[in-house]
C-alpha cells in the first residue's frame, strides 16, 4: 500500500481556448488515495474498510498509528504474525506502539521509487486517469450547454 496526495478540484494547466483568457488560482482541495495492489487470493473476499481523515488529508502519526494497533489485534485474533515494510515518511512511527503480532521495519531512505512498485509510475497513472475523466465529464457538460447556444463550441467555452 502507498498514499498519495491528489487535489481533486484542480483544474488542469493548460486550455483549448484561442483566445487569452484569466489566469485561475489552484485549488488546494485534497484528500489522500491509499492505493494497493490486491493479492490474488482476495479478490473474491469481503472488504472490511476503515476511513480516517485529518485536516489536512495527510498521513498523521496518530492515524498510523491506530491503523497499527487495529492490525496488530486483528493479527492477534487470527493468530498470524506478520511484517510490515513501509518507507521512511515521519508518520510512520511506531514507536511508543507494543506491537505483538506486526513487525514494522523501515526502507532504506531514497530506495522507494525502485522497491515499491506504486512508485513506479502506478500512482502518477491512477492520478492522470482520475483527471481525465473528470475532464470528459465536464468537457460532456459543457457539450450540453453549447448545444442550446448557437456559433461553435470553442467560441462558447472561452466567453463564459
Amino acid at each position: 500500500m502507498d498514499e498519495t496526495g491528489f487535489y481533486y478540484n484542480q483544474a488542469p494547466r493548460g486550455s483549448l481556448c484561442l483566445n487569452e483568457a484569466l489566469a485561475v488560482k489552484p485549488d488546494k482541495s485534497q484528500i489522500t488515495l491509499a492505493l494497493s495492489k490486491e493479492p490474488r487470493w482476495l479478490k473474491h473476499k469481503p472488504r472490511d474498510v476503515k476511513y480516517k481523515s485529518s485536516n489536512k488529508a495527510w498521513m498523521t502519526t496518530d492515524i498510523n498509528q491506530t491503523w497499527l494497533k487495529d492490525l496488530d489485534d486483528t493479527m492477534r485474533t487470527q493468530g498470524r504474525r506478520i511484517l510490515l515494510l513501509v518507507d521512511n515518511a515521519s508518520s510512520h512511527s511506531d514507536e511508543g506502539v507494543n506491537l505483538t503480532n506486526v513487525r514494522v521495519e523501515k526502507l532504506p531512505p531514497n530506495t522507494t521509487s525502485q522497491l515499491q512498485p506504486l512508485d513506479q509510475d502506478i500512482i502518477y497513472w491512477v492520478k492522470r486517469d482520475v483527471l481525465s475523466r473528470k475532464m470528459d465529464f465536464a468537457l460532456e457538460l459543457v457539450d450540453d450547454v453549447t448545444r442550446v447556444e448557437t456559433g461553435p463550441a470553442e467560441e462558447s467555452v472561452c466567453q463564459k
